[in-house]
């Protein structure tokens, strides 16, 4: 895969790079989108991603304009482990939400979340002027919950029942980030 493709914005964090998806990405987000383990650390429905949904995907997320997202590359590998984006941005009240996806088995574990979620939440705050970026974590995801954690997001609260998947119901915590 080539990282310098049709890519206007990129950005570089130690081994990492942060860059819009395009359509050269289609082989790796399949992979990434359609790994199980990270499905069911998730929220919503999972189902397998076919070539078409991929395309949809980027064409839909590079259109919107209340959303920065990115594909995340291990420039080790030169492949996509991920993408993490801030959406449903609040122009006017200055919020957001933020999401990640590890979907790269032998990327979760190295710490590449917790460097990735700060980097994310600083370009929302520095970049975007952000005040609030908030986060929703399924309360049994101990992993993504104690990452989270540990970029300086605070619980704001429990949904109970907020999720429904593989035949039953999951409590999501609400975590959120602020400036300063």
């Amino acid at each position: 895969m080539n990282t310098k493709k049709e890519n206007a914005a990129v950005l570089k964090v130690d081994n990492l790079l942060f860059r819009r998806p395009c359509f050269s990405d289609v082989e790796d987000l399949l992979a990434v989108k359609n790994d199980n383990e990270a499905a069911l650390l998730l929220g919503g429905v999972h189902h397998q991603y076919t070539e078409q949904d991929i395309k949809n995907w980027i064409e839909f997320h590079n259109s919107q304009e209340d959303e920065a997202v990115f594909v995340v590359v291990d420039t080790d590998t030169d492949h996509v482990i991920g993408h993490a984006g801030i959406y449903k941005i609040d122009k006017r009240i200055r919020k957001a939400e933020y999401g990640i996806l590890i979907g790269s088995k032998n990327s979760r574990g190295k710490g590449w979340g917790t460097k990735i979620t700060n980097f994310i939440s600083e370009y929302g705050f520095n970049q975007l002027g952000l005040h609030k970026i908030k986060a929703l974590v399924l309360k049994e995801n101990l992993p993504s919950y104690y990452m989270f954690k540990k970029c300086g997001y605070v619980d704001e609260g429990i949904l109970v029942d907020e999720n429904y998947k593989n035949g039953r119901y999951y409590d999501v915590v609400i975590m959120s980030r602020f400036e300063n």
